[in-house]
């Protein structure tokens, strides 16, 4: 975070782990929430955004946008990336990415991607 203020970067993109079982699913909401909190406090520190991008290929630990909540419900200074290809491969809604229905404090970016809708 140090080296974002020092060269003007006001926001950081934060993406979640790779799963080796989706039986690792409880474990590892927690284990991103813990990490996830860590960068905002220290993002908070320096005066930079985290924004959270959930990807939505099978292997990886948060891959929808209602996942997103269950990892930063109780978390400030946290944003969100939206990115459409994984928003479509992950079959996220898009009722779901209403802004009033998560927490979230601030950055949002959007990334557009070629897919089929």
């Amino acid at each position: 975070m140090r080296i974002c203020s020092e060269i003007g970067c006001s926001r950081v993109v934060a993406v979640p782990s790779s799963l080796f079982s989706r039986s690792e699913n409880e474990d590892v909401i927690e284990r991103t929430s813990t990490a996830l909190r860590m960068m905002a406090e220290l993002g908070a520190k320096y005066r930079i955004e985290v924004a959270f991008e959930f990807l939505g290929f099978h292997n990886i630990s948060i891959r929808t946008l209602n996942e997103v909540v269950n990892v930063t419900t109780d978390l400030d200074n946290i944003g969100l990336v939206i990115d459409t290809f994984h928003f479509y491969i992950s079959n996220s809604r898009l009722e779901n990415a209403k802004r009033d229905s998560y927490p979230f404090w601030g950055s949002f970016i959007m990334i557009t991607f070629n897919c089929p809708d």
